[in-house]
């Protein structure tokens, strides 16, 4: 019985080194593709299409990336990628050169929140 009390501890804790620092994903059951995670928001992550919070580019305002900076939040909503440079075809203009694109090379995770509440720490 010890054995496999350590063993079922093992394996839950070999998931945990998945995750990025303070982030988890929870599903939520329903089939909108609505998923929940919580992590720590850091308004320093911003970029131009808007926040990396644990490997999601998180679409929110400026307002409430200010109120829940530095804090353990959880956000609801959906998601969509956002496709990197790594799987368009190399464009050519009229002269026969490379045309050189501008973006992420890798695709990206875009969630849209549609509830972020506080998680008490």
């Amino acid at each position: 019985m010890r054995t496999l009390v350590i063993s079922v501890l093992l394996f839950v804790a070999s998931f945990s080194y998945g995750q990025q620092a303070d982030t988890t994903v929870q599903q939520v059951s329903d089939t909108t593709g609505r998923f929940t995670f919580t992590a720590r928001f850091d308004k320093r992550s911003a970029t131009k299409d808007g926040y990396y919070v644990g490997s999601y580019v998180v679409v929110l305002d400026p307002k409430d990336a200010e109120r829940f900076d530095g804090k353990l939040v959880r956000l609801t909503g959906t998601s969509y990628v956002v496709p990197g440079l790594n799987d368009t075809l190399t464009q050519y203009d009229s002269h026969g050169d490379p045309i050189i694109l501008q973006g992420r090379s890798e695709d990206t995770i875009h969630f849209i929140v549609d509830h972020i509440e506080l998680v008490p720490e």
